[in-house]
């Protein structure tokens, strides 16, 4: 998801954006981890939600 700020302050071009992944799963997997090889969960640490977010600025 990003923004254009065009002419923001004089002269500068401002981009905002960011950015989420594994954000949600709906599913009726009882496990850990729906996406295990094989359908076997073997105690391993679930997959993690990471944020990204930035500022691209241009003068």
């Amino acid at each position: 998801l990003g923004y254009n700020l065009k002419q923001a302050i004089k002269g500068m071009d401002v981009r905002l954006y960011g950015a989420v992944q594994n954000v949600a799963l709906i599913t009726n997997y009882d496990g850990i981890d729906p996406e295990v090889f094989d359908g076997i969960d073997r105690n391993f640490y679930p997959r993690p939600r990471t944020f990204v977010f930035g500022l691209n600025v241009n003068f």
